[in-house]
């Protein structure tokens, strides 16, 4: 997978692996709970599927050595929420296609059914929703 060979040779150079690393760390320090888009994101998971989704963005679970944002553990389902400045190309110095598919791929190959959801489409909360509801029920 073309995606995944780019990450890892990303990873491969000490310099960005340091980088990343230290990133998730400070994130995880400093993150105690969700941030204010994560908690609007977390009213309308519970406002739609009534606390079958639990917030683990602060690194409560892993998956693969990896953590998601929300888990519906029961439906493997995962939705990451990516913020415009953290998940951007300038930022992890991958596109953010191969970023986002990547990311998919890991979960899926775990058995986890993933849905990005970006900071932006917080600015309409109907198609957000209906994203959502879509994913969930597996459209």
């Amino acid at each position: 997978m073309k995606n995944s060979i780019g990450l890892k040779t990303k990873w491969s150079d000490p310099q960005f692996k340091e980088t990343q690393l230290k990133i998730l760390r400070d994130a995880f320090s400093n993150h105690n709970g969700p941030n204010n888009c994560e908690k609007r994101v977390f009213e309308i998971l519970l406002e739609i599927f009534k606390g079958s989704y639990n917030f683990t963005g602060t690194g409560s679970t892993s998956i693969g050595g990896r953590y998601p944002d929300f888990i519906d553990e029961a439906n493997k389902t995962i939705i990451e929420f990516f913020g415009n400045y953290w998940h951007s190309e300038a930022h992890t110095g991958v596109p953010v296609e191969e970023h986002t598919s990547e990311r998919i791929a890991f979960f899926t190959n775990l058995g986890y059914r993933t849905l990005i959801v970006w900071e932006d489409e917080l600015t309409d909360v109907c198609t957000l929703k209906k994203k959502l509801m879509e994913f969930h029920n597996g459209y």
